[in-house]
């Protein structure tokens, strides 16, 4: 009570800038404040307009690097902190960074999945990805959808693309990683340089078959 918030004043403030903030929290991740009079002056410029007058904070980092920080303030008088509130923030800023660091992880894992689909969307060779053990398609590129419009996703490669009721006999990936295979697809009418690599993708170990046509 009697606290006025301060989050409109404190908009892109970049925290990490200020000289000898980051190297004011000890090995432990904490910057332990019972009076900001011991602070420099560069960070007392920015607490003490807020009327802040005793900090706890707990770093959030991430691979040791500085990335933000959970903390309580006082302002009404400098005070020393006791070791449940220590906890308190330090478990908080366990928490909130598994919650931020996981998100932003999972964020980048889905964005560099949108752009190797993209990349793989582009090559003129016919690309495809089959789940292991059911050779069902997981992923086809452009390529494939313009040889095959009626291509779908989870029926197996050697339905779709030969017709037939079993994987083929001369299948890149019975060959193994990395074999190469010449294949012919009398239903299109092309020969192809055929070869499978067992690749991570969505998680999974799958397979990833790649044909280029050696005549048209």
């Amino acid at each position: 009570d009697g606290v006025e918030p301060e989050i409109d004043n404190l908009q892109d403030i970049s925290y990490a800038d200020l000289p000898g903030f980051i190297e004011s929290f000890d090995e432990r991740g904490l910057l332990y404040c019972t009076d900001i009079n011991e602070l420099n002056d560069s960070i007392r410029a920015i607490v003490e307009p807020q009327g802040i007058r005793a900090m706890l904070h707990c770093a959030i980092r991430e691979k040791g690097v500085f990335r933000g920080y959970v903390g309580l303030d006082d302002c009404k008088s400098p005070c020393l902190w006791m070791k449940e509130q220590i906890e308190l923030v330090s478990l908080l800023s366990q928490i909130v960074s598994i919650f931020i660091l996981k998100e932003r992880a999972q964020r980048h894992s889905e964005e560099l999945f949108e752009d190797m689909k993209r990349i793989l969307d582009e090559q003129y060779s016919y690309v495809y990805i089959v789940e292991t053990g059911t050779y069902r398609l997981k992923f086809f590129n452009g390529s494939v959808s313009q040889l095959d419009s009626s291509v779908t996703i989870g029926t197996p490669c050697y339905k779709a693309f030969f017709g037939l009721d079993k994987p083929c006999e001369n299948c890149p990936i019975k060959a193994g990683d990395g074999a190469q295979l010449t294949v012919n697809n009398p239903n299109y009418g092309v020969t192809v340089r055929a070869s499978a690599s067992s690749v991570r993708w969505n998680g999974r170990r799958e397979w990833l078959v790649t044909c280029t046509n050696v005549k048209e």
